[in-house]
């Protein structure tokens, strides 16, 4: 779960690896999606949102230079909740005959 590199400064960093993010967010979905199915609501949190943010973090984390930070999960969530908006605007455009 954990793996080791070294940064461009020289230090040895621990890291969560992004299988495991890939796993765990494959995981949120298969019972996000269980759960919504037996009407149980907290299943759609881990769908809407866990699952998306699991899956883009170590894109972001790759941006931020391979290091796990409250910013590269910020803009995570912050990207995350733009794309969502996006799709649902263009959902509801199509829905509206545009």
């Amino acid at each position: 779960m954990l793996e080791s590199y070294r940064a461009t400064d020289g230090k040895t960093v621990k890291r969560i690896t992004t299988s495991a993010y890939i796993w765990a967010a494959f995981a949120c979905l298969g019972l996000g999606i269980y759960l919504v199915y037996n009407q149980i609501l907290f299943g759609a949190f881990l769908t809407i949102t866990a699952f998306p943010f699991l899956l883009l973090y170590p894109l972001v984390r790759a941006l931020f230079g391979g290091k796990d930070s409250i910013g590269a999960a910020i803009v995570t969530a912050v990207v995350e909740e733009t794309l969502k908006n996006q799709v649902k605007k263009a959902a509801s455009g199509k829905k509206n005959g545009r």
